[in-house]
């Protein structure tokens, strides 16, 4: 767990904000993914990282 509390809250272990943040430093431009077991997991996925990579950086 990477102790953020709004990652964790929305039932994650990787720290969205934290990897966002990181790859965007380090310049990527490329496509991230996300794996998913179902159809409703997936939607609610796609919801969340949009929100996620629509913040501004910290």
């Amino acid at each position: 767990m990477t102790g953020e509390k709004d990652d964790i809250v929305k039932g994650s272990s990787i720290g969205e904000r934290r990897v966002k943040g990181r790859l965007n430093k380090a310049g990527f431009k490329g496509v991230a993914s996300v794996e998913c077991g179902i159809e409703e997991e997936a939607v609610r996925s796609l919801a969340y990282m949009n929100q996620v990579l629509k913040e501004p950086d910290a």
